[in-house]
């Protein structure tokens, strides 16, 4: 796996560029196992820039299946979810 080493020692850069800012993380944190620390990522640049939660969530959430249906086409689809026996 790469990773980049700032000469600082830090593991985050916040770069000034045009009118916004580049965070440049030394590791992939998509990678890390578990989602707490790119969620911990993502939290600390969106407070940064000024991106308030859009919900907020109460945790544990109740048992349940998420759907996720990928499409790569771009015509509309309606699924038909039936519960199985």
């Amino acid at each position: 796996m790469d990773s980049l080493r700032f000469r600082d020692g830090s593991s985050l850069k916040e770069i000034p560029h045009g009118k916004g800012r580049i965070f440049w993380a030394a590791y992939p944190v998509e990678l890390a196992e578990g989602a707490d620390t790119a969620a911990g990522l993502y939290s600390y640049v969106a407070a940064r820039v000024g991106i308030a939660p859009m919900f907020d969530s109460q945790l544990p959430l109740p048992a349940g299946i998420m759907y996720f249906l990928p499409s790569a086409g771009f015509s509309p689809i309606r699924p038909d979810f039936r519960k199985s026996r």
